[in-house]
């Protein structure tokens, strides 16, 4: 309705600043593109799609069961040892590591 209309983000009703939505912006494309990238590992191992996939989610978002042979009755335990450390990666990036690369690559960035 009005092309050149500029509306700034809000949060609980305080306006956000640029750079604070470009950082979410950033995490949520890290978050999907170490999704995409550990789905890719998962997949060329065999996997079918959407155990691949719904395992890279699981994994980095550590929340236990995904679909397809990791479902609420299986787990990884049929896995490669490959594709067990290469999920066990993912776990650590999820839980621990992601804010400390972005922490890196944002004090880069600004020099």
């Amino acid at each position: 309705m009005s092309p050149h209309r500029v509306q700034a983000v809000r949060v609980d009703g305080r306006m956000r600043s640029d750079e604070l939505v470009n950082d979410a912006y950033g995490y949520i494309f890290c978050y999907l593109l170490i999704v995409v990238v550990f789905a890719a590992v998962n997949l060329s191992f065999g996997l079918d799609f959407t155990t691949g996939v719904t395992a890279s989610v699981a994994c980095i978002g550590n929340v236990g069961p995904g679909f397809g042979e990791v479902g609420s009755m299986s787990n990884f335990a049929a896995f490669p040892a490959v594709l067990k450390a290469t999920s066990m990666t993912e776990m650590l990036i999820g839980r621990l590591e992601i804010f400390p690369i972005l922490y890196l690559l944002r004090s880069i960035r600004m020099k």
